[in-house]
């Protein structure tokens, strides 16, 4: 316990310090961790030995890294696509290592587009994060201290109903008390989704509560997609017959065993973004 305690200070103040940053360091951050990511996918599903797959594969989502820096988004969602077509149909890779290209590529071109809007990126960014540990902290604690029936003992025999529901409880209270942290507080959310992303300035004062009830729903919703990522995640490392994706973080595992929800979270705030044209939670 307390190894995955320490070391997710060490790898977790850092991040955050960066994001808080902005660019260039978070470009850098992200395009390492794809590297990395790619890296231990291909390990996992090449058998242990990623060979010209993970070369090919990591330079890909590098690539897709510098273009959405250079050219934007679509460019760069472009050149994932066309990667994992190589990847299949030239070096012959299979369709796990060519769709692992764009199941971890798509969620860090996400993550890049997210903290790249000038008003409340790096507020957006944070709060993710926020409400992804949350649901972690929430889905370990309720099922230690409570237990009872498996979620998915096939997939991940650790998992309970009790840990669901703690990670999705937490969840939303993170986010409730984040968003009045940080958020928007003079535009009342009546809905989830708002007409504006951010285009007035952030006040210290209290949300209102109708805002606070919209924060909690959507950090609901997110906690689950949080626990269902991992759960994507577990059903991968069964179906390979791999425990944890590698050794980076001691306690944890690999990258990929801790990022797993998040990458979840980050594309689907991501398409909610998209269909919006841009427009993200508005008390954020």
């Amino acid at each position: 316990m307390f190894t995955r305690v320490a070391s997710g200070i060490v790898f977790g103040v850092p991040a955050l310090l960066i994001i808080d940053f902005g660019s260039p360091l978070f470009e850098i951050m992200v395009a390492t961790a794809s590297a990395i990511l790619a890296w231990e996918w291909f390990r996992m599903c090449g058998g242990g030995r990623p060979k010209l797959d993970g070369i090919v594969g990591v330079g890909v989502l590098l690539a897709a890294v510098v273009c959405i820096v250079l050219a934007g988004i679509a460019p760069a969602i472009g050149v994932l696509f066309a990667g994992s077509l190589v990847m299949m149909l030239v070096i012959g890779s299979g369709p796990w290592l060519a769709a692992g290209v764009l199941y971890l590529g798509l969620p860090c071109l996400a993550l890049l587009w997210l903290r790249s809007e000038p008003s409340s990126g790096r507020e957006i960014v944070l709060w993710l994060i926020g409400v992804v540990w949350a649901s972690d902290i929430g889905a370990y604690a309720a099922g230690r201290l409570i237990g009872g029936p498996r979620l998915a003992p096939k997939i991940s025999p650790n998992k309970t109903w009790a840990g669901l529901g703690g990670g999705i409880a937490l969840a939303a209270a993170a986010s409730a008390a984040l968003a009045g942290a940080m958020g928007d507080t003079s535009v009342p959310a009546s809905v989830l989704i708002g007409p504006a992303l951010n285009t007035t300035a952030l006040s210290s004062a209290a949300l209102t509560g109708t805002a606070l009830t919209g924060a909690a729903l959507t950090g609901a919703m997110l906690g689950a997609t949080a626990q269902a990522g991992d759960l994507a995640e577990s059903w991968v490392k069964r179906r390979f017959q791999v425990k944890d994706t590698g050794t980076l973080i001691p306690g944890h595992g690999g990258l990929l065993d801790r990022v797993d929800a998040l990458l979840a979270v980050v594309a689907v705030v991501a398409v909610i973004a998209a269909i919006d044209k841009g427009v993200l939670f508005q008390w954020l």
